[in-house]
């Protein structure tokens, strides 16, 4: 019965070692864990950092060259703004050759328009008289007879 204590005793404080350890290990886990993040925050400030940097660099870079050549980059804008003013003037007048050509268009339409509406005019007008003429020759005939 004494060993039965004293095996219960033992393997009590050896369940409570084991216990002990796991909460260790565990504890070790997460004390990793929580360190790694800090350094992973570190690490990813540090990028958008120096990604940033490299961003305002390449702003200065550009400003500097156009400093530079500030004189060249004058006469490009002025070649570039000239391009503009000759398209837009060039869309103006292809505008207005489209409405002088269908100005011709309209004219020619209209003045075939004009011709059908005579000829049919003139058209009724000869049946008309077509059929007055064959009214009065019956009239005519039924006279001489």
């Amino acid at each position: 019965m004494r060993n039965a204590g004293i095996y219960k005793a033992y393997a009590s404080w050896a369940d409570n070692v084991r216990e002990l350890q796991r909460q260790r290990r565990v504890l070790e886990r997460v004390a990793l864990r929580m360190q790694n993040m800090q350094v992973s925050k570190g690490w990813s400030r540090w990028t958008e950092n120096a990604m940033e940097a490299r961003r305002q660099r390449a702003i200065l870079d550009k400003m500097l060259l156009r400093m530079r050549n500030a004189g060249l980059y004058r006469a490009y804008a002025s070649w570039a703004d000239n391009v503009r003013e000759l398209q837009r003037q060039r869309g103006v007048l292809e505008r207005i050759v489209v409405r002088m050509r269908n100005a011709g268009m309209s004219k020619a339409y209209g003045t075939w328009r004009d011709h059908v509406v005579v000829s049919k005019r003139l058209a009724r007008a000869a049946t008309k008289i077509v059929l007055r003429w064959r009214q009065l020759t019956m009239v005519c005939i039924q006279l001489m007879m």
